[in-house]
């Protein structure tokens, strides 16, 4: 006599359990998945917000500590911006032509002088004691040529307005430093409706004009919280540009990612040249 076995399957409950938990397991995976890329995605945009903020910062550290309050390179301070005054080319004066709007023979360093520049010129005075020393300010009204210097070094031949250059003790010799500057803003500027650390020469512009040049960006503005501060030596708020021995630069980036956005800040604490 044969026994009969009837194969038997899944019944319909049975099937939809199995599938509702593969699908419970497919969904816990999926939401680690996408917890995960979008744990990766902010630490990404987190990473390149810092290493933008610390190349700009870089550049304006830099150029805030070749300035000297004390002798006027600090020419404005204020919440979300502060101008400068940044040397753009350095000489040696080789020789003198004195008297009203002098003729001077320069030893450049660097860029060349041009026409129209400000410029800086120090007058020794009193060879013998330093207590007389003074930087005349002038412009170059044109370039004469070109010469040498001893025999050798390439020079060139200014003449330049403002200044009236006397005999000793109210004197420039040779050898006395000369140097050009341009005034600089560096601030929170808007461009293209965003936040943006960026410079542009004095005069020229205004905020949020096209002409100012991005620097890093773009940032988080947050209404009323300051961009500069500035201390004394003593380590109380400076009040005017002069007192200021240290410069605390704080700039706020933020980076939209899909979900929300990753917010971060630096601080960099500047000290000028004397």
């Amino acid at each position: 006599m044969k026994c009969r076995t009837r194969s038997r399957g899944f019944t319909l409950v049975e099937l939809l359990i199995v599938t509702l938990l593969g699908s419970l397991v497919i969904m816990a995976t999926l939401t680690i998945l996408v917890s995960n890329q979008q744990t990766l995605t902010a630490a990404a945009a987190k990473i390149r917000g810092q290493r933008t903020l610390r190349s700009g910062m870089g550049i304006i550290a830099g150029e805030l500590r070749e300035i000297s309050p004390a002798t006027g390179d600090l020419v404005a301070m204020g919440d979300d911006s502060v101008e400068v005054r940044v040397t753009r080319s350095f000489g040696l004066v080789c020789a003198i032509t004195g008297g009203a709007n002098p003729r001077l023979t320069v030893k450049t360093v660097g860029e060349p002088f041009a026409r129209n520049d400000s410029i800086f010129l120090l007058a020794a005075n009193n060879p013998l004691t330093v207590a007389d020393d003074v930087w005349k300010l002038g412009t170059v009204t044109s370039i004469v040529g070109t010469t040498t210097c001893n025999g050798s070094d390439t020079a060139q031949v200014l003449r330049v307005g403002g200044m009236t250059l006397g005999s000793p003790p109210d004197s420039v010799g040779v050898g006395a430093p000369m140097r050009s500057f341009l005034h600089y803003i560096y601030g929170l500027f808007m461009i293209d409706g965003e936040a943006f650390v960026a410079r542009e020469l004095s005069g020229l512009a205004v905020t949020g004009s096209s002409t100012a040049a991005a620097m890093v960006g773009p940032l988080r503005r947050v209404p009323g919280a300051p961009t500069f501060t500035y201390w004394n030596s003593s380590g109380n708020a400076a009040i005017v540009p002069s007192q200021v021995a240290r410069i605390r630069l704080v700039l706020r980036t933020m980076a939209e990612i899909p979900g929300g956005s990753v917010q971060d800040s630096i601080i960099l604490d500047i000290h000028p040249r004397n």
